[in-house]
């Protein structure tokens, strides 16, 4: 056990994770959490880290005799260890409908990682210690290759993981590069419970981990030792990436909450760049979403080229299109730009906007007057917000056109350049005219204001 724990300090080190920091141990009660939780107490109690909790989540999918067996034995160690245990329990009728909505792994994984965030926040915690080791290492990529991962995905389980979205929970996993025959040697005079699920080779990951890895593991010995080096490497290249490729595709943001690239330059990198670089942005639009995306949801980004008439030197076609839709982002071209957004912000921007009025709107009035927006309820949120600002009917809500000026001159063309709207999305947003006929107001697609008459340096 001394090697681990020495090999622990050190790695906390080069993770530069803060020394006295608070840390939340899961713990299963299986050999590998247990083992963890006696080494972080121990470089406790030589006041190597800081306070150590621990948290232990029974998912509702065993038998009752042996989930009081697991529960007693992680009490007792962590009495013996003067660790608080936190205790967590999912609901059976959750757990079902998301076992039959992401499968019984992934819903497994989501409550218990739900319930750890909370443990973790309520002991004002921000590292959240696992127990995840080289062996695993080795199953994940085994899992993502078949799986048909990108490269990102074969980078592996992490060693230092941000939760992600509004959480600052870092999920740290000192033993990720330990064997797990040095596992099973430091373990060896501890007591520990094995999950009888744990042997279903139902389960993809345990069918690899029985089936697949010892196989490979008499053909090479070093597989797993093999795997975390591969991951690190795969994951150091990446993260080089990710600092590079904003740069090289000249990457911006656009109204909307999306991003723009050079569309030339993205098609002269290799597909599995291109894909990353989606993969990436998807991340940064879609937080909150989980799991890794398959390379062949990217696929008509990699086929992009010849039909758009893209190539060293020219810009390809100014009409905007449409490519794809994956992975809950939106893809289209324009004027020799690729735009991404998250999917739930894209729908407004490409509905078909018409005339709304909005109080006494002279009879005459240009654009069909009469006629309805298509979406009332944005109609009555944009009156609202409008009212609030002091802005009260009667007037006229419609979209752009062709010669629209504002009451200084300046053309909404110019307007739209300087708030870095896409010309695609220009169309779709919405200008308010007053009984005279000027412009006042201008909304985005989703109501939102993007110039007013009061705004200064217009003209």
């Amino acid at each position: 056990m001394q090697t681990l724990l020495q090999q622990i300090d050190s790695w906390w080190d080069d993770q530069r994770l803060p020394r006295h920091a608070p840390v939340v141990a899961a713990c299963s009660g299986g050999r590998d959490s247990m083992l963890l939780l006696h080494l972080l107490c121990e470089l406790r109690n030589r006041q190597r880290i800081g306070p150590v909790s621990a948290a232990w989540y029974d998912h509702a999918l065993r038998e009752p005799d042996e989930i009081d067996r697991e529960r007693q034995l992680i009490e007792n160690s962590c009495q013996d260890l003067g660790v608080p245990l936190y205790q967590g329990r999912a609901d059976s009728r959750e757990i079902a409908q998301l076992c039959a909505d992401l499968g019984m792994e992934a819903a497994a994984r989501q409550l218990r990682y739900q319930f750890l965030e909370g443990v973790c926040q309520e002991c004002t915690a921000d590292l959240l210690a696992v127990a995840h080791h080289a062996g695993d290492q080795l199953e994940t990529m085994l899992m993502r290759l078949c799986g048909g991962s990108g490269i990102e995905g074969l980078g592996g389980i992490a060693p230092v993981r941000s939760r992600g979205g509004t959480s600052e929970v870092a999920i740290i996993r000192p033993l990720l590069a330990a064997e797990q025959a040095e596992i099973a040697a430091a373990a060896a005079d501890l007591s520990y419970h094995t999950d009888s699920t744990n042997t279903d080779i139902r389960i993809i990951r345990n069918n690899i981990r029985h089936m697949v890895v010892p196989q490979l593991q008499q053909l090479y010995p070093e597989a797993s030792r093999s795997a975390v080096r591969l991951a690190r490497d795969i994951r150091d290249v990446t993260g080089w990436l990710e600092d590079f490729l904003p740069l090289h595709l000249e990457q911006t943001p656009v109204y909307g909450g999306g991003f723009s690239l050079d569309l030339e330059r993205l098609l002269q990198l290799p597909g599995v760049l291109r894909v990353g670089c989606l993969q990436r942005l998807r991340n940064q639009l879609v937080p909150e979403s989980t799991g890794r995306v398959p390379r062949t949801l990217f696929a008509p980004v990699e086929q992009l080229g010849q039909k758009d008439g893209v190539s060293p030197g020219n810009r390809g076609t100014a009409v905007a299109r449409h490519v794809a839709t994956a992975a809950g982002i939106e893809i289209y071209t324009d004027q020799g730009r690729l735009f991404v957004f998250r999917r739930d912000h894209v729908h407004s921007y490409w509905s078909q906007w018409v005339p709304v009025e909005a109080g006494d709107v002279p009879s005459g009035q240009p654009h069909g007057a009469d006629r309805q927006l298509c979406d009332q309820p944005l109609c009555d949120r944009i009156a609202d917000d409008l009212r609030q600002r002091g802005i009260s009917p009667p007037y006229l809500l419609r979209s752009p056109v062709s010669g629209d000026r504002l009451p200084s001159g300046t053309s909404l063309k110019r307007v739209f350049q300087r708030r870095a709207v896409p010309a695609f999305l220009r169309s779709r947003c919405i200008v308010l005219e007053t009984r005279s006929g000027e412009i006042s107001v201008i909304l985005d697609p989703e109501g939102r204001l993007l110039w007013a008459d009061r705004d200064e340096g217009e003209s």
